[in-house]
């Protein structure tokens, strides 16, 4: 876990992609590891509600706000570790969604 700079390994992944139709109906896809393992009842879908024309890094920051505020709100313990599919613009937004 040297490289990643944890502590330890996380028993909690969560992972995070945007997904379109040639630009139209905007959506987000959370996926959940426990221990490694996929856990489907963890698995999340986000429609997208702040853009409608493609914009992947706002639409990350706003999937990562809403899990983010979602979670303080219920008191959830948050991931070890969160994976944004894409570049550097991504995951500068969803770093900003902190």
């Amino acid at each position: 876990m040297k490289f990643l700079g944890l502590p330890e390994i996380p028993e909690y992944i969560e992972c995070y992609d945007i997904s379109n139709i040639q630009g139209t109906n905007p959506v987000a896809s959370g996926v959940v590891l426990k221990n490694g393992i996929p856990w489907k009842s963890g698995y999340r879908k986000y429609r997208i509600t702040s853009k409608d024309t493609p914009d992947d890094p706002a639409m990350i920051y706003e999937v990562i706000s809403r899990r983010l505020a979602s979670a303080r709100e219920k008191g959830m313990t948050l991931p070890g570790l969160m994976i944004i599919d894409g570049g550097i613009t991504q995951l500068n937004e969803a770093l900003r969604a902190r």
